[in-house]
C-alpha cells in the first residue's frame, strides 16, 4: 500500500495517492534503473554478454534490491519515484515495511516481469514464464483499476498488509 503521509495510525482513504501517482513514481524509477543498467553495461558490457541469458539474474537482482531497500523502513519506504512524487510504501497500520516484507513485494513484483521475453534459463522453453509473467501481469493491472477502496495491487496484497 502507498500512503501520502508519515504517521503510523490507521490508513484514511484520504492518505492514499491518486490512480496516476504510483505508475509515475514507477515509471520514475524504471528510468533510473535503466540508466544504471546502462551505466553499468557500458562499463561491463563484455562480461554480461560473455554469461548470455544469464546475465538477466543479475539486472533482477539490482532492481529487487533497489525496491527491497527502499521500499523498507531502512530508507524511510521511498524509491525515488516515490520521493518525487511524495508518496511512500507503508503496511496497512501506517507503519514503514520490514525489509522482509519489502523483499516479498518486490519479488512478487519483478520476477513475472523478468520472466517475459526471452527464456529463462531455469525454466527452458515450458511456457510458464509465459502464463507467470501475463496472468501477474493481468492480476496487477486487474487489482490496481478496481480495487477502489485501497488501490492496492497484486504485489501489495500478497506482501500480507
Amino acid at each position: 500500500m502507498e500512503s501520502t503521509r508519515d504517521g503510523a495510525e490507521p490508513l484514511s482513504p484520504d492518505a492514499i495517492p491518486g490512480f496516476w501517482r504510483r505508475p509515475l513514481a514507477l515509471t520514475v524509477d524504471i528510468i533510473v534503473l535503466a540508466a544504471s543498467g546502462a551505466t553499468l553495461g557500458a562499463f561491463q558490457g563484455p562480461f554480461f554478454a560473455s554469461i548470455g541469458p544469464s546475465a538477466r539474474f543479475f539486472g533482477l537482482a539490482i532492481t529487487v534490491m533497489y525496491f527491497t531497500i527502499l521500499n523498507s523502513r531502512l530508507l524511510g519506504g521511498q524509491t525515488a519515484g516515490k520521493r518525487l512524487l511524495g508518496i511512500r510504501a507503508v503496511g496497512e497500520d501506517g507503519n514503514l515495511l520490514s525489509v522482509g516484507r519489502s523483499m516479498g513485494r518486490a519479488l512478487v513484483l519483478l520476477v513475472p516481469f523478468s520472466m517475459s521475453g526471452d527464456h529463462m534459463p531455469v525454466f527452458g522453453r515450458t511456457g510458464f514464464e509465459t502464463v507467470l509473467s501475463f496472468g501477474a501481469g493481468g492480476a496487477f493491472v486487474y487489482l490496481y483499476i478496481f480495487n477502489r477502496p485501497t488501490r492496492q495491487s497484486l504485489h501489495d496484497v500478497t506482501a500480507g498488509r
